[in-house]
């Protein structure tokens, strides 16, 4: 149970809670205003025989952003609290100690209780607020006496309601009890022994094994000179560091295009004209991620499936690889296997800089970007040429050691282009075809499927050809696609191009006649229509 909770994402999360509020396999219990320490904060309750988790919802002010000082101020002996990054005098106590307390409190109960079991206790905090340095702060997190798994930035926190199971498993409803009954009836230990135990525990730990102060955010030479008078003086340093960190990586931001998550996914595939191959091949993907998903959590020893995300994407030109790619992110999150859906369009362009050096921090930057989503690099084969000093080879390079790591979970990367020069990359690089072997061909659209995608995008308009209208389309789409060059060939893009043109004169038209009726402003005529110029194959000259 603890594992699955450890790779849950923020909207992943409310589905295993629902699980969790249905199976018999574990039991759960809603226990607000017991742990003195969450105060009146909503708290849950979830047992197997030997794990415990206790969820806390954290509902703050929206838009709120904080700072998490906890570790120095631990060190100074006092409580921790967050800092708001928009007023530094507004202040509250860190919920991941209070969660601490609560945690400490539980096992102390079951210790005084006689219980002859000592559970693994995770404390998992859902909050709508965001934490500034909510990354560094992990590793800090991490040294903490009971796990911690925080999942800030829930706006939709508010919308749900989480199912209780009283008649769940036999074992955790009895451990569970038995400490709240004794918690109820010990007397709040406040900041003696409690908050002095887990601060001593942090002291020792985030101190004593190789922690470099400067983690801290404060110089060390400096650090003890500081008297309460100047605690002030230390909060605003902090947050003034905050500040200056976060606005300089705003500005060193790689250049590149983030498209967002879109809502109902699957329809949104099934939906797509053609690619019905594409869909086939998703689809079978996502049943293996759910199947992985559903085993683990009936099943926790169950050894999962190896599920590679990574994919390559070959086809020309508009026939819908970005579109999908899109999908395919949304998917992704859908099905609980990355955490955020997003996708980061870039090209051989995002990577390459002026100086030495240059190609791998932008790795690293947009690595960073696209981390909980997808990376989409478009036409993929530039990188690597056949110039033997050529700086797109770093990047490959750079590429395959995300690729190797296995901590590198929380993204996928598509590769696009063209299939030939895309097969020619994979050949030149074998450990990078290994790493990639979900396959997807974009086929070019037939006569019928491009006008399927002309009906759908007038739609979008509330346009409608009239008859004649739509029968000299279809001769101008005809002769256009009987003269292409497949390798230069727009696809949908064409359809798009043209009807933009479309729209040009039939606006035009509407504007110098000045219709009475409004039916007319929404009819696409004859007149309406003229062909684009379709691009052409560069002949060559020479024997």
């Amino acid at each position: 149970m603890i594992d699955s909770f450890h790779k849950q994402n923020i909207k992943s999360v409310w589905s295993l809670l629902e699980c969790l509020g249905r199976t018999l396999r574990v039991y759960a219990t809603k226990c607000t205003g017991v742990f003195p320490s969450l105060g009146n904060k909503e708290v849950y309750l979830y047992a197997t025989k030997n794990e415990v988790v206790i969820l806390c919802m954290d509902i703050v002010p929206e838009n709120s952003l904080e700072l998490a000082n906890e570790v120095a101020q631990v060190r100074e002996g006092k409580r921790p609290q967050y800092i708001s990054i928009h007023d530094n005098k507004v202040r509250r106590d860190s919920t991941v100690w209070q969660m601490q307390e609560a945690a400490h409190y539980f096992l102390y109960a079951l210790s005084c209780a006689q219980y002859p079991t000592c559970p693994q206790i995770l404390c998992v905090l859902l909050t709508n607020g965001r934490i500034l340095n909510y990354y560094s702060i992990q590793e800090d997190w991490a040294l903490l006496p009971y796990a911690v798994k925080m999942l800030p930035g829930l706006t939709d926190i508010r919308e749900h309601t989480l199912l209780i199971n009283e008649k769940g498993y036999a074992e955790g409803a009895k451990m569970v009890n038995t400490a709240l009954e004794e918690i109820r009836h010990m007397e709040y230990l406040s900041d003696s022994a409690a908050f002095k135990y887990l601060a001593g525990l942090v002291k020792v730990s985030a101190f004593v094994k190789d922690k470099k102060e400067e983690e801290v955010y404060v110089d060390s030479d400096n650090y003890d000179e500081l008297d309460d008078d100047d605690e002030d003086n230390l909060d605003s340093m902090l947050l003034e560091s905050a500040k200056e960190a976060l606005s300089r990586q705003q500005n060193n931001a790689i250049k590149a295009e983030v498209l967002e998550p879109i809502a109902n996914p699957r329809q949104e595939l099934d939906k797509l004209v053609g690619c019905a191959n594409i869909k086939r091949q998703i689809g079978d993907l996502l049943e293996l991620t759910e199947y992985n998903c559903w085993m683990h959590l009936c099943y926790p020893e169950w050894k999962r499936h190896e599920v590679s995300l990574h994919a390559i994407f070959f086809g020309r030109p508009g026939t819908g690889k970005t579109t999908v790619c899109k999908i395919y992110g949304s998917l992704l999150k859908e099905a609980h296997v990355l955490s955020r859906g997003h996708v980061v369009v870039c090209g051989r362009g995002t990577f390459l800089g002026n100086n030495w050096g240059d190609e791998e921090k932008a790795v690293r930057q947009v690595l960073e970007m696209a981390r909980g989503g997808v990376l989409m690099i478009d036409e993929a084969y530039l990188l690597n040429s056949s110039h033997q000093n050529d700086p797109g080879k770093l990047v490959v390079q750079l590429l395959m050691e995300t690729l190797a790591d296995e901590a590198q979970r929380d993204i996928a990367i598509v590769l696009c282009g063209y299939k030939e020069p895309m097969q020619r990359l994979l050949d030149l690089n074998p450990g990078l075809a290994s790493r990639f072997p979900n396959r997807y061909e974009f086929e070019d659209f037939s006569i019928n499927d491009l006008l399927e995608i002309t009906r759908r995008r007038i739609r979008e308009h509330d346009y409608h050809f009239t008859r004649a209208a739509w029968a000299k389309y279809k001769i101008l789409l005809a002769e256009a696609y009987a003269g292409r060059d497949p390798q230069i060939w727009g696809n949908a893009r064409f359809i798009a191009n043209q009807l933009e043109h479309i729209y040009l004169l039939h606006a035009k038209r509407c504007v110098q006649r000045k219709f009475p009726k409004m039916k007319a402003f929404f009819s696409i005529t004859p007149a309406d229509i003229e062909p684009i110029d379709v691009p052409k194959a560069k002949r060559h000259v020479g024997f």
